[in-house]
């Protein structure tokens, strides 16, 4: 498989994250962030909690700062381990955003739903609605974000039967864009805000105060300068704006 995206999926929601200037298609959330790709799910968008879990650990051992989980299942499927790991990434630094799931419910999914080492994230629509699929519910959703039709980055389609990826033969470097809706490009959005903050303000991570997390620090900074509640979601929509602002003032 080499690099390439066969899904699509994990490119769409890098580019809704930190989507650079090509004179061609958007930006995403923080252009000036720097993408890790860890692929943990197969060409059919399936995958298993280990391979979840390992992925956090590596993560986390290899610099991360933001660890974007658009992905998620319920408490049958994801195991102990996996939030074992999150709590991992919580205690060496690193703040976890995961979508909140597209089950209309206000039952949690996994990731997700693994308490306060996550900050997990709702969909709201163009109209600053609760987009119909989301999950919500509070204490479960923590911060809203746009997830409905969702302009992003897309790999473009060519063949892997006739032309497969191999350092002789490398996958196609160039994009197209697709529209996709799901709280896993709403999370995202939510990842480039914490990027953003803690490129404005390096010295958030010194001094937690009451033994409180980074990311404890920058969700309720982003809480706190969110929009008002949106109806049905239990939770505020998220203003990256905002939050960069407010973060170190002068």
């Amino acid at each position: 498989f080499g690099r390439f995206d066969h899904n699509g999926h994990g490119t769409h929601v890098a580019g809704i994250a930190a989507a650079t200037d090509n004179t061609v298609g958007g930006l995403g959330g923080a252009p000036g962030a720097t993408i890790l790709p860890v692929r943990v799910l197969g060409a059919n968008g399936s995958g298993s909690s280990d391979d979840v879990t390992n992925a956090i650990i590596w993560a986390t051992d290899n610099g991360a700062d933001v660890i974007n989980l658009s992905l998620g299942g319920s408490a049958f499927v994801c195991s102990n381990d996996e939030a074992i790991a999150v709590d991992y990434a919580e205690t060496n630094g690193v703040v976890v955003v995961a979508s909140a799931g597209n089950d209309g419910s206000s039952s949690p999914i996994y990731p997700a739903g693994f308490g306060s080492s996550v900050i997990a994230v709702g969909s709201t629509t163009q109209a600053n609605a609760k987009s119909l699929f989301s999950n919500w519910g509070s204490p479960y959703v923590d911060l809203g974000a746009p997830g409905s039709s969702i302009l992003s980055t897309w790999p473009k389609p060519f063949d892997t039967t006739t032309s497969p990826c191999s350092s002789a033969n490398p996958c196609p470097s160039n994009t197209t864009y697709a529209s996709l809706s799901g709280t896993s490009m709403a999370a995202p959005y939510v990842s480039a805000a914490v990027a953003l903050v803690l490129q404005k303000c390096p010295s958030i991570v010194n001094g937690a105060p009451n033994g409180s997390s980074i990311k404890d620090k920058v969700a309720a900074l982003l809480q706190s300068t969110a929009s008002p509640a949106i109806p049905g979601l239990a939770a505020s929509l998220v203003q990256a704006g905002a939050a960069t602002a407010a973060a170190c003032p002068a």
